[in-house]
């Protein structure tokens, strides 16, 4: 669930990009909190401890949760491109 409307979205995102001029400092910053949630998830997968094949079911419900970043994500960046430079 997104903590705001698309719109909201869209005018957050229209003032970092179009009228702070800020639009470099946000991607780097969701390039950073997606280097770090892929990290985590990684070091999750990593020590988790399942064995034999019981941690197919938990890789499988991570990359589920990691699709749903990475479609929110995708959004993200689809509203950011509407914006005017």
């Amino acid at each position: 669930m997104l903590p705001t409307s698309y719109e909201g979205i869209y005018n957050a995102c229209r003032s970092v990009v179009a009228i702070s001029h800020l639009g470099r400092d946000l991607y780097d910053t969701l390039k950073l909190e997606l280097e770090k949630s892929i990290g985590t998830l990684a070091n999750e997968l990593c020590s988790s401890a399942e064995n034999d094949t019981s941690w197919i079911v938990f890789f499988n419900e991570s990359f589920k949760w990691f699709e749903k970043q990475i479609v929110r994500l995708n959004l993200l960046f689809k509203i950011l491109n509407l914006i005017p430079d």
